[in-house]
């Protein structure tokens, strides 16, 4: 609620950030449930490893502090300083 203060571009990066982190989520929940299943029908542990090496790379997009800035600067091709 707080970026609705701060105008409408605020919003629509929490929103994205959100909505990231919302598929990554559950991507991870599928690749874990992918290497459950892979683990117990033939004792594959590929998956495993795969859903560990996307683990290490978070799920969480919210906190991303400064999104915005970095947004604002590749979407118009702008220099980041």
């Amino acid at each position: 609620m707080e970026s609705i203060g701060r105008g409408l571009d605020a919003t629509e990066a929490g929103a994205r950030r959100f909505a990231l982190t919302l598929g990554r989520a559950l991507e991870l929940a599928l690749l874990v449930d992918h290497a459950t299943w892979a683990a117990a029908n033939g004792g594959d542990l590929r998956p495993l490893a795969a859903a560990k090496r996307f683990a290490r790379h978070g799920a969480d997009m919210i906190s991303a502090d400064d999104a915005l800035a970095e947004s604002r600067a590749l979407a118009s091709d702008e220099p980041l300083v």
